[in-house]
């Protein structure tokens, strides 16, 4: 599973709800929730912010939107429960479809993002290997 933030809000609330409703049992629940493996975003976009301090913590959607899809922004998930009283059940379907292509998209960016740190921690490396070795042969002509 995918998602920004989903690991403390959309999936301990599911599993609430298919224990409520009977859906799923405890053990049912305990079950198929260790069958999947959870992405949260606002965990894995972390090391893609500057922080002013010392406090590594997950970043928040509008933030993660920000950074990654400047200008686009959803409203509460609270919103659906409106649409969803109102029949407008089709509205929620593209908002979904929005908010999972958008996730998607940042996803990509922060995967992208990760590679060049990959490239720019290799190239450091190189860079520190070849100052070691020059230093290693000045200090053998000159000695």
């Amino acid at each position: 599973m995918c998602g920004i933030g989903i690991s403390s809000s959309d999936v301990p609330i599911l599993f609430e709800l298919f224990k409520r409703y009977k859906i799923l049992s405890n053990a049912e629940a305990f079950e198929f929730q260790n069958m999947f493996r959870i992405l949260d975003i606002s965990q894995l976009s972390i090391a893609t912010f500057n922080n002013s301090n010392d406090f590594l913590y997950p970043k928040t959607k509008s933030l993660i939107l920000q950074k990654y899809m400047p200008g686009k922004k959803f409203e509460s998930g609270k919103s659906v429960w409106d649409l969803y009283d109102a029949n407008e059940y089709d509205s929620i379907v593209d908002r979904v479809i929005d908010e999972v292509m958008c996730t998607h998209q940042c996803y990509l960016e922060i995967v992208e993002d990760i590679r060049k740190f990959k490239a720019l921690e290799v190239s450091e490396k190189k860079r520190v290997k070849l100052a070691e070795k020059l230093a290693l042969e000045n200090a053998e002509a000159m000695g």
